[in-house]
């Protein structure tokens, strides 16, 4: 209705079990995929001593791997639907971070930061353009520039504060390894719950 529409946030949207959920694992994603590149940089180069430009390259190995993937993740969404990708791509970076953060020390074995990176970059390339759309799934055509508003601005606010924490835990331990498995921790908790969103997400609005 029009009395709708004249509200500065579209809280009667979040009515819907999409847009409710597509929320909060849009909020926690934006923590997320932002978050993990100030803590992995952090780690690389106060942890194992890396130079900005060495930890940059390997970093790169993240957005390789979404340029790689993208097309066949998103043609995999489109077949079978949004969650049976989502969820299972979610809950492997989920479990590469934890194993990253029980496992890793002092000592450079870049091979143990790999699979936590190629997991990231397929994150990035199926969760985080594919909650956007999701959210939208449902909304009247009059409501759609609001949500997608909305979203992108609550997105963006998991954003700031993800990467805040992030960098605060980073420096909040006795060292530079105690405060990097802190903030690593934060992420694999963020990915949890970004996952646990996407898994919540119903195929069709209700």
């Amino acid at each position: 209705s029009r009395d709708r529409q004249t509200g500065v946030l579209p809280l009667h949207l979040l009515g819907s079990t999409h847009f409710s959920t597509a929320t909060v694992a849009a909020t926690a994603g934006g923590a997320l995929f932002f978050a993990q590149w100030i803590v992995y940089l952090l780690f690389l180069t106060d942890v194992w001593g890396y130079g900005l430009i060495t930890s940059a390259v390997l970093l790169t190995m993240m957005p390789g791997t979404m340029a790689l993937s993208s097309v066949a993740l998103g043609t995999a969404i489109d077949r079978i639907g949004a969650s049976r990708v989502l969820v299972p791509v979610g809950a492997i970076y989920c479990a590469t971070i934890a194993t990253f953060a029980l496992i890793a020390d002092a000592d450079r074995r870049i091979w143990l930061m790999v699979p936590m990176l190629v997991a990231a970059g397929l994150a990035m390339s199926a969760i985080w353009p594919s909650l956007n759309a999701i959210a939208l799934r449902g909304v009247p055509p009059e409501e759609i520039a609001t949500a997608a508003a909305f979203i992108r601005t609550i997105s963006r606010i998991g954003s700031a504060a993800g990467v805040a924490a992030g960098v605060a835990l980073a420096s909040s331990g006795s060292d530079a390894l105690t405060g990097s498995r802190r903030s690593l921790w934060f992420l694999a908790i963020v990915a949890g719950v970004t996952t646990a969103g996407a898994a919540m997400i119903p195929e069709r609005d209700g």
